[in-house]
């Protein structure tokens, strides 16, 4: 990827996503962004020749069963894999921008750039929100910031300070824990029923580091347990046999 002429990065990760301090590279007016592609079929075949030049063997399989029709060297790629062909569909490798490209300004010292509150059963009726988040800090080697993760709906909030690392050249982020959130029976917590069986009841979850950034994110309640017994005991020698 360029802005104005200037390479700012490179990505050779579908499922993976980039930041780049493009500051030093803005101009006032009209600024050009461009991205470049290569064919993921020939990049694929060029780095599995380049493998097997420098480890004289191959990674298999090399390619598709001939019935798919479809593309080789694909394990040489971090791209959705069932585009070079599958058993269920036809090659067609893809190449573009699969997720949105924008350009985010802030003044504050820190950024949110992902939110994610895990839910957890306690046992009992409780729950616990283990929330994480992606912070993105610029300047300093590291800052202190205040994080207060809260449920308004159930009155219930923990706060807590976390110690992020700010790197001007390393502008990916770093995943902080942000707070662990008991949510106890008592506190009157709704669970979440499949359709059919009672309300879907969600909860926001809020994230605000210091005072001027904010997230939040939608939760359910719900426990899930698998139940593998027998439906009848008879059926226990055919269940050996399988």
């Amino acid at each position: 990827m360029y802005i104005n002429s200037r390479h700012v990065l490179q990505s050779r990760n579908q499922f993976h996503s980039h930041t780049a301090n493009v500051k030093p590279l803005l101009r006032a007016g009209e600024n050009k962004l461009r991205v470049e592609f290569q064919s993921p079929v020939t990049f694929a075949l060029n780095e599995s020749l380049a493998y097997r030049a420098r480890n004289k063997h191959t990674i298999p399989p090399d390619c598709w069963p001939e019935v798919y029709s479809g593309e080789c060297h694909i394990n040489q790629l971090r791209k959705i894999q069932a585009s070079f062909s599958w058993d269920w569909g036809p090659s067609f490798p893809t190449v573009g921008i699969w997720q949105p490209i924008y350009l985010e300004y802030f003044d504050s010292p820190a950024s949110i750039q992902q939110f994610s509150p895990l839910v957890q059963a306690e046992g009992s009726g409780d729950f616990l929100v283990n929330a994480s988040a992606l912070i993105l800090c610029m300047g300093e080697s590291s800052r202190e910031f205040q994080a207060t993760v809260s449920i308004s709906e159930l009155k219930l909030s923990v706060s807590k300070t976390v110690t992020v690392k700010c790197d001007g050249e390393d502008v990916d982020g770093e995943w902080v824990n942000v707070g662990e959130l008991k949510v106890p029976k008592s506190s009157g917590v709704e669970l979440w029923w499949p359709n059919g069986y009672g309300k879907q009841r969600l909860y926001n979850v809020t994230l605000k580091i210091g005072s001027d950034l904010e997230d939040k994110k939608v939760v359910g309640f719900r426990t899930v347990r698998l139940v593998q017994d027998l439906v009848d005991e008879k059926d226990k020698a055919k269940g050996n046999k399988m």
